[in-house]
């Protein structure tokens, strides 16, 4: 393990503890990213974090329609990003 990833460790458990120990504050912080994704330009970045973020939310249908979107579904098929697809597509069948 380098020491780099020792550090991102160390800073990614500091910003829990402070900022998401909470759970209201949790989802308060996630709605944030969403509202900031959904209105975002670039459509790579909007594919590879919207989803992640209604996923992590529970707000499985607003997951639904998101990736429903062609714009957004043509990115999601791309090799890197199929399998999470996939598991997006798993949550909301296990969810309903």
């Amino acid at each position: 393990m380098s020491t780099f990833s020792i550090y991102l460790d160390h800073f990614r458990n500091a910003v829990t503890r402070k900022y998401l120990s909470d759970p209201t504050k949790k989802t308060e912080c996630y709605e944030q990213l969403i509202l900031m994704f959904e209105s975002h330009d670039s459509l790579g970045r909007k594919a590879d974090e919207l989803p992640f973020h209604l996923k992590s939310t529970e707000q499985f249908e607003r997951l639904r329609q998101v990736i429903s979107d062609i714009s957004l579904l043509k990115l999601l098929l791309s090799p890197e990003r199929e399998y999470d697809l996939i598991d997006y597509w798993k949550t909301i069948q296990v969810s309903e």
